[in-house]
């Protein structure tokens, strides 16, 4: 059989040069930061080829520099400074990260086959936006915070296909398709009272406020976080059901704090 990876003293040191250009410009109370980077990552640690025994039934691998990864992106950012009696803040990032394997024992499990070509890795999100407003006064404040962002990407799977042998080329390549957006929108409030020398706050913190349920994982064969082909007369539909595949629910944290 095959065994390993196993250690490698002579390892490289793995090697990221990252490129970045910005500009900031003022204009009163409101700031613009527009800023693009670029990210070299070379000498990344996986397993090697299969390195061959006096046995030639039993092979085994160890960790080699042998894989490459690159990030590239852009950050435009709008903001208020606050002022007025409230403030603001938006930013929009497109993001492309690329390389051969999202894990390293990946291409372990795939028969040691080197990816030739640049694949999204499994946190390469294309699209994000994020914004947060605030209001206050002196002893109070209500502010809000959002989050979207496009679906990372997933690998397709299907029974029929891994019947084809280790040999046959994956009819679908890996980090293919991708899981839907996601959108979260949380919510924090205080309140401040004066009792003698003693300033009790009372805050209010609301994670998820609309109750969203956001798909963080799904079947590979389905797509889908609530369906899969897996299952038949023999299992227990029950079992398939995950709640991992999705955010967590609406949470709300309700409290006091004192100062002296």
């Amino acid at each position: 059989g095959a065994y390993g990876p196993f250690g490698n003293p002579d390892l490289e040191n793995e090697r990221t040069i990252m490129y970045e250009l910005g500009l900031k410009q003022g204009f009163g109370d409101y700031v613009v930061d527009v800023t693009g980077y670029y990210r070299d990552v070379r000498n990344w640690v996986a397993p090697s080829p299969p390195i061959n025994t006096e046995l030639p039934v039993v092979t085994y691998t160890i960790w080699d520099n042998r894989d490459y990864a690159n990030t590239k992106g852009v950050t435009l950012a709008f903001s208020k400074g606050f002022t007025g009696g409230y403030g603001w803040n938006l930013s929009y990032t497109f993001q492309v990260v690329e390389g051969g394997l999202s894990d390293q024992t990946q291409q372990f499990y795939y028969g040691n086959q080197a990816e030739l070509v640049l694949l999204p890795l499994g946190w390469d999100q294309r699209h994000k936006v994020a914004g947060s407003v605030y209001t206050g006064g002196r002893n109070w404040g209500v502010g809000g915070l959002f989050n979207f962002g496009t679906g990372f990407p997933y690998t397709p799977s299907f029974p029929e296909a891994s019947q084809q042998g280790p040999d046959v080329p994956r009819a679908n390549p890996t980090n293919s398709r991708r899981i839907p957006a996601t959108f979260q929108l949380d919510m924090n409030a205080y309140r401040e009272f004066s009792l003698g020398r003693v300033r009790p706050r009372l805050f209010l913190q609301v994670y998820n406020l609309l109750d969203k349920r956001n798909v963080q994982g799904v079947y590979s064969d389905t797509g889908r976080p609530d369906y899969t082909t897996q299952t038949g007369e023999a299992y227990d539909a029950g079992f398939y059901v995950n709640p991992g595949f999705y955010s967590e629910p609406r949470r709300v944290h309700l409290g006091v704090e004192f100062k002296f």
